[in-house]
């Protein structure tokens, strides 16, 4: 069973908001994002080198949108998890604590 990726059950899938899928989304997103930031080779001497240094600004200029909208999904999911359970003595659980 090792490599297997384990699903999630059917009541966690059932109970999901579309704000916990909007970001689970963004942050699949941002580390695809990431990995083709990676695979882009400024060093490799071909003739698409400004091309590529401006296909890589213009990704870093707007990840700090992202990174914004992601922290507002975070907040939404928080504040709708919070809703949904109650600890006693004020206690606070993580985003993704309760299964």
């Amino acid at each position: 069973m090792s490599g297997e990726k384990k699903l999630p059950s059917k009541n966690k899938v059932k109970n999901k908001t579309v704000s916990e899928d909007l970001l689970e989304s963004a942050r699949s997103s941002l580390y695809k994002l990431k990995d083709y930031l990676d695979s882009i080779d400024l060093t490799s001497g071909d003739d698409n080198i400004d091309k590529k240094a401006t296909t890589m600004i213009g990704i870093i200029e707007k990840m700090g949108k992202a990174f914004e909208t992601l922290a507002v999904l975070e907040k939404k999911v928080q504040q709708e998890e919070d809703s949904k359970t109650k600890v006693r003595g004020g206690a606070k659980l993580g985003l993704f604590e309760a299964e």
